[in-house]
């Protein structure tokens, strides 16, 4: 396959990639970290537009792969930046900006400006480094619920880093000088690689937007409204797993059920929007008490229950 194709593919696997992030993230504007998974899409775009360009009017400035490589590092500095939006609640934009001005940068030395196969020995390890700081932060929120849907782009960004080494490997080995916009087998294998990465990466943001949707429905069919408490669906969810638990630990589970006395006269003196303040304030108060291992319940108008596991029966 020759080079304008690969680039024009690629092309259209970011436009991919950019269309479909924005859709999720125009449904899920709570989702922060999809924005900057967008920006995955833009830059590597704008990174193989100017290779296209290049390509087409045979342009040599040393500002295109300048460019170029930029937007390129910054398309994965963006993946671990939402990464850590994601599993951390923290934007790590600063590192994208830094990164790409360093490239820019690194092209006025003369080594790399004028070697593509010393750019691509300094870059990949940059790259790497990226990808494996993404990799370890989802390794780190297995515990979390939607640490499930992590684990195709786990498997995704641990098989792109295994090919950057292995590829980087065969180029400290191999004599041969690569060039700029060149058909060497090296560089049209790297073209399907990046195809390919973008392509399954826009299918692993959809899983996990997919399944934390999946998550908050489940939550939101099993939490009573008024309290923020488990109704009695939460209940019947938990319980039977929680005992099972328990007694294979050969430890003990229990219920503590509690109801609001008069409760009646509170919304006969005073209407029911202050009876569901005297419920919310109830739930709050008993929720100070509870541990980690204890689930509240609303199982009707104004009776709860606790659910006591991993303690002892006294």
């Amino acid at each position: 396959m020759d080079l304008p194709t690969l680039l024009i593919c690629t092309v259209l696997a970011c436009c991919l990639m950019i269309m479909s992030t924005s859709a999720m993230y125009k449904l899920n504007k709570d989702e922060q970290y999809l924005r900057d998974w967008i920006f995955v899409g833009v830059f590597f775009l704008f990174s193989n537009l100017l290779a296209i360009c290049a390509n087409s009017f045979q342009l040599s400035s040393p500002i295109f792969p300048a460019l170029g490589n930029a937007f390129y590092l910054a398309g994965h500095a963006s993946l671990y930046s939402g990464v850590s939006l994601l599993v951390n609640k923290k934007s790590k934009w600063p590192i994208v900006l830094l990164i790409s001005v360093i490239t820019i940068i690194a092209h006025s030395i003369p080594a790399l400006s004028e070697s593509v196969t010393t750019r691509i020995l300094v870059f990949y390890p940059i790259i790497a480094a990226l990808d494996i700081a993404a990799l370890v932060l989802l390794l780190n929120s297995r515990a979390s619920e939607e640490s499930k849907s992590y684990w195709p782009l786990i498997l995704l960004l641990f098989l792109f880093v295994m090919q950057l080494l292995v590829r980087g490997f065969f180029l400290l080995t191999d004599d041969a000088e690569l060039t700029l916009l060149g058909n060497q087998f090296e560089q049209t294998f790297g073209h399907l690689i990046v195809i390919g990465f973008i392509f399954l990466l826009t299918i692993c943001f959809s899983i996990v937007v997919s399944w934390k949707k999946e998550i908050k429905l489940r939550k939101a069919s099993m939490t009573d409204y008024l309290t923020g408490w488990f109704n009695r669906e939460g209940l019947d969810n938990f319980a039977s797993r929680i005992f099972k638990r328990d007694v294979q630990g050969n430890l003990a589970s229990g219920f503590i059920l509690v109801d609001i006395d008069h409760f009646k006269s509170f919304n006969d003196n005073f209407g029911h929007a202050a009876g569901d303040t005297v419920i919310q304030a109830v739930t709050e108060q008993m929720s100070t008490q509870l541990r980690i291992d204890d689930y509240g319940f609303r199982i009707g108008g104004e009776e709860f229950a606790v659910l006591v596991s991993n303690t002892t029966k006294q």
